[in-house]
């Protein structure tokens, strides 16, 4: 069996040879080094979008559970007939109407009020909301 002779290397000593491959091998070491620290930054990177994104998924699945509840809740009230005092105290806890105010601030109960504000305080969780989740970016390179 014949070997290819390369002229490159046929004029090099063997100090020469060593000193090359030396320095190939730390060339190649770099090179793996610098793969492995961009590798572990995109697991890092990975693992942090993952856990952001579980984080919204567990935000979800719950706003979901209790979007299904309250549907639940209010289907009750759907096809509501007759509005009497049972089913009024079961809909409502309290109303809260203010005093008749003046725009400026003042009682005055012989001029027609400017503004009267009311307040209905219902016994029914409100609906759940879906804007209240943060989503992650979700891009991934």
């Amino acid at each position: 069996m014949s070997r290819a002779k390369n002229p490159k290397y046929e004029s090099m000593s063997l100090e020469e040879l060593k000193a090359n491959m030396e320095k190939s091998k730390k060339e190649l070491e770099q090179a793996i080094h610098n793969m492995l620290e961009k590798t572990q930054k995109e697991q890092a990177d990975i693992k942090k979008e993952l856990s952001q994104n579980q984080s919204v998924l567990n935000t979800e699945e719950k706003l979901d559970v209790q979007s299904q509840q309250w549907s639940e809740d209010i289907s009750e009230y759907v096809d509501i007939k007759e509005l009497d005092a049972n089913l009024l105290n079961r809909l409502i806890s309290k109303i809260v109407i203010s005093e008749p105010q003046e725009k400026d601030g003042t009682e005055n109960y012989r001029h027609i009020p400017e503004t009267v504000a009311m307040e209905i305080h219902f016994n029914l969780k409100p609906i759940p909301e879906l804007g209240t989740i943060e989503r992650g970016s979700g891009s991934h390179k």
